[in-house]
C-alpha cells in the first residue's frame, strides 16, 4: 500500500522503540481545560524518561487513562507509564501504567481493585472483588464539601426497565437517618415461603393501601375509608370486648319505653306511671348521638 496515500510516512524520529516515563502537565496553560482536553482525545503529554524531553499529544490506552493522575504542578510527576514506538509513524503510544514502588497497594492472586483517590480532599472511590471469599466490595468516602454518593439508573425507550436484586439469605439495608422508597404508580412488599404467599404490603396510586396475611388478616385503606378484617380484634391490651352501636341504642331504647310504663302493685292498688317520665323520653331523645359517625363494628 502506498503510504503516501494514507499520509503516513517513516521517519527517523530518534525515539527509542520503548521506554517508561511520567505523565506531566505543560507549563503556561489551563490545568483543568488541559485535564478535560486529554479525557475527551485520549491523549496526553509525557516525559520520555531518561534522555527524553517532552512528548506532547501521546495517544494512550482506553485502560491507561483510567489509572492515572495528573501531577498537581509543574514540579511534580504524575503517573508512571510504559511508552512503545509505532514503527510507522516513529511516535510514542502509551501502553501501560506502572505505580510507585513506595505505594502501597493490597491485592492478593484471584482479587481485582479499581481505586480513584483525590489525596487533596480525601475522596476515595475502590470497587474491590475476591474471587477466594466470594467478595464484592464498593466504598464511597466523600468530606465536608462532597458526600458520598452512589447512583444507579436504568432507562429505556419503552419505559420497560428491571432491576433485580436477590438473594438467597439476608438483605440488610441500613441508615443512620431515613430511607425512602419512591415509585409514580405502585410500591409492593410480598412475603413468600417456598411458592407460597405469606403476607402482601402494597400501594397503589388512586387506589390506596392494603395488607393481607397468611392467618386471614386484612386492612384496607382507601378514600375516606379504613377497613380492618380479622377474627378478633383488639385495642391496646383488648380487656374487654366493644359494644355494637345500634345494638346498644335498641336495648336502652326498649329498657326507657319499659320505664316510662312502669307501674307496681301497692296496697292501694297498682300505682301510675312515673311522673317523671318526660325525664326518660328525654334521654331516650339522645340515645343516636352514643353512636360513632366514622367508625363500624361488626
Amino acid at each position: 500500500m502506498d503510504e503516501e496515500i494514507l499520509g503516513i510516512r517513516n521517519l527517523d524520529t530518534g525515539i527509542g522503540t520503548a521506554g517508561v516515563g511520567f505523565v506531566v502537565v505543560p507549563s503556561n496553560i489551563d490545568r483543568e481545560q488541559y485535564i478535560e482536553d486529554c479525557y475527551r482525545t485520549n491523549t496526553l503529554s509525557i516525559n520520555g524518561g531518561i534522555g527524553y524531553g517532552i512528548f506532547n499529544g501521546v495517544r494512550a490506552d482506553n485502560d491507561v487513562m483510567q489509572n492515572i493522575t495528573f501531577p498537581t504542578d509543574e514540579e511534580n510527576r504524575g503517573t508512571a507509564v510504559v511508552w512503545v514506538r509505532d514503527s510507522i509513524s516513529q511516535l510514542p503510544v502509551i501502553v501501560a501504567v506502572l505505580r510507585k514502588q513506595s505505594e502501597y497497594y493490597n491485592l492478593s492472586e484471584n482479587q481485582y481493585r479499581l481505586k480513584r483517590h483525590n489525596v487533596e480532599k480525601t475522596r476515595i472511590v475502590e470497587l474491590f472483588l475476591d474471587g477466594d471469599t466470594s467478595d464484592f466490595e464498593i466504598m464511597v468516602v466523600g468530606d465536608k464539601d462532597q458526600p458520598a454518593r452512589v447512583n444507579i439508573k436504568l432507562s429505556s425507550q419503552n419505559k420497560d426497565s428491571n432491576f433485580t436484586l436477590s438473594c438467597d439469605n439476608e438483605i440488610n439495608i441500613l441508615s443512620d437517618k431515613k430511607i425512602t422508597l419512591e415509585s409514580n404508580e405502585q410500591i409492593n412488599v410480598q412475603l413468600t415461603q417456598k411458592g407460597e404467599n405469606k403476607a402482601t404490603i402494597k400501594y397503589v396510586i388512586e387506589e390506596g393501601f392494603s395488607y393481607e396475611d397468611e392467618f386471614g388478616n386484612e386492612i384496607v385503606c382507601k378514600d375516606n375509608e379504613i377497613t380492618v378484617k380479622s377474627d378478633k380484634i383488639n385495642h391496646n391490651s383488648g380487656k374487654e370486648p366493644m359494644v355494637l352501636g345500634d345494638t346498644l341504642v335498641n336495648i336502652l331504647n326498649d329498657l326507657l319505653k319499659a320505664i316510662q310504663q312502669l307501674t307496681v302493685i301497692s296496697p292501694v292498688g297498682a300505682t301510675s306511671i312515673p311522673v317523671n317520665v318526660a325525664d326518660f323520653v328525654e334521654i331516650q331523645s339522645r340515645l343516636e348521638t352514643i353512636k360513632s359517625k366514622i367508625s363500624n363494628l361488626e
